[in-house]
C-alpha cells in the first residue's frame, strides 16, 4: 500500500525533478562521472511481462547513459535485476534507433551498506554486469545537516552540491526507523528554503530517493507540501503580474515626465543655443567696434604727427625769415587754433 501511494504520485515529481537534475553532479556521493543534462522516464516496459521500474535514468554529458538504483542492503542477486534493467534500457535505445551506446549501472548504497560487503562484478561467463557503486556511510549525516540549517537560517543560498547533499541526506542514516525519523527532519529543514522551486526540488528528491524507506503517510505528506508550492507559486505569480501592471503603469507615467523633461530641456537648450548665437554675434560687432576705433585712434595719430611736422616747419621757415617771436606766435595760434601755451611749446621746439 505505501508504494501505491508513492507511485501514484511520481507523476508529481517527476517534472520538477527532469527540470532540476540538469547539470547538477553525482560527485558529491563519491561517484565520479560526469554532469547531468537530462533526465529519462524510468518505466521500462516488457514485451510479455510488467512494467519493471529503475529509480533514476540519466543522461550525463559524456553522451552515456547511467542508471541508478539504490539499496539499502547488499544482494548478490540485485545483480540479475541489474541485468533486467541494461536489457530493458537497451531495448528501449534500439526501438528508439539508437545502436551504440553505452551505459553505467551506479548503486548508491544507503548507510546500512559496510563497503567489504560490496563485489562490483558479476560474471556469469556469456554475461558480466560491473557496477559503479557509491557508499553514503561515507557521507557525515550530523555535519552535513547542521550545514544546511546554518545556511538556510542565515538566508543563504544553497549550491548545487549541497542540494545533492539534501536530497540523500535521510539515506544516510543507518536503519529503518532512523531513515524514516530524517525524512521529516528533512522535510522540515526544507520549508526554510526560501526559493519556491528549489524547495520543491528537494521535496520530490526525497520522495523519489526515500521511495524505498518512506511511509505512505509521509509520502502523501511530501506530496501535499510540494502541491502547497505549487499553489503558492501559483499565488505568487498572480501577484508578480498584478506588480508588473502597476510597475508598467508608474513606468508609463515616469516616462511621460521624462519625455515632457527632455521636451522642456530640449527648449532650453535651444533657447541657450540662441542666446549663444546672440552673444557670438554682439561679440563680432565689438570686435568689429573695436578694430574701427584702433583705426581711426591711427589715423588721428597719424594726422596728429602731421600736423606737428606742418607746425615745425612753419616756425623754422619764419625764424629762418628773422620774423620775431611775438609775430611768429600769433600767427601760430591763429592759424593752427593753438593755445599761447602750445604756440610757446612749438617755437622753443624748434
Amino acid at each position: 500500500m505505501a508504494k501505491e501511494v508513492v507511485w501514484q504520485n511520481k507523476d508529481v515529481t517527476s517534472k520538477v525533478m527532469a527540470e532540476h537534475f540538469k547539470e547538477k553532479s553525482l560527485k558529491v556521493y563519491g561517484i565520479d562521472v560526469p554532469r547531468i543534462v537530462q533526465v529519462l522516464p524510468t518505466n521500462l516496459p516488457e514485451i510479455s511481462a510488467n512494467e519493471l521500474r529503475i529509480d533514476n535514468l540519466f543522461l550525463l554529458e559524456d553522451g552515456t547513459l547511467a542508471i541508478i538504483d539504490y539499496e539499502s542492503e547488499y544482494a548478490e542477486g540485485d545483480k540479475v535485476k541489474y541485468l533486467q534493467y541494461l536489457a530493458r534500457v537497451l531495448d528501449r535505445c534500439q526501438r528508439e534507433g539508437i545502436l551504440k551506446v553505452r551505459v553505467r549501472m551506479i548503486v548508491i548504497y544507503t548507510a546500512d551498506v559496510r563497503e567489504e560487503q560490496v563485489q562490483t562484478v558479476y560474471d556469469v561467463g556469456a554475461a558480466k554486469v560491473e557496477i559503479q557503486p557509491a557508499f553514503l556511510s561515507r557521507l557525515d549525516s550530523k555535519e552535513i545537516s547542521e550545514r544546511l540549517k546554518r545556511k538556510l537560517e542565515a538566508g543563504e543560498r544553497l549550491t548545487g552540491e549541497e542540494l545533492m547533499e539534501f536530497i540523500i541526506l535521510p539515506l544516510t542514516y543507518a536503519g529503518t526507523e532512523a531513515k524514516k525519523k530524517a525524512v521529516m527532519e528533512t522535510i522540515d529543514l526544507a520549508q526554510k528554503i526560501q526559493e519556491v522551486d528549489v524547495q520543491r526540488f528537494v521535496l520530490s528528491g526525497i520522495v523519489v530517493f526515500a521511495d524505498k524507506i518512506i511511509d505512505s503517510i509521509t509520502g502523501e505528506e511530501v506530496v501535499k507540501r510540494i502541491m502547497m508550492t505549487k499553489v503558492e507559486m501559483i499565488l505568487q505569480e498572480k501577484m508578480q503580474e498584478k506588480l508588473d501592471k502597476a510597475y508598467a503603469e508608474r513606468m508609463k507615467d515616469v516616462n511621460e515626465m521624462m519625455a515632457e523633461a527632455e521636451k522642456q530641456k530640449a527648449e532650453a537648450e535651444k533657447q541657450k543655443a540662441e542666446a549663444e548665437k546672440q552673444k557670438a554675434e554682439a561679440e563680432k560687432q565689438r570686435a568689429e567696434a573695436d578694430q574701427q576705433k584702433a583705426e581711426l585712434d591711427k589715423r588721428m595719430a597719424d594726422a596728429k604727427r602731421e600736423k606737428d611736422r606742418s607746425i615745425m616747419a612753419f616756425v623754422q621757415d619764419k625764424q629762418e625769415d628773422g620774423a620775431p617771436k611775438e609775430t611768429v606766435m600769433m600767427k601760430l595760434m591763429r592759424y593752427f587754433g593753438l593755445s599761447r601755451n602750445e604756440a610757446e611749446s612749438y617755437y622753443e621746439r624748434a
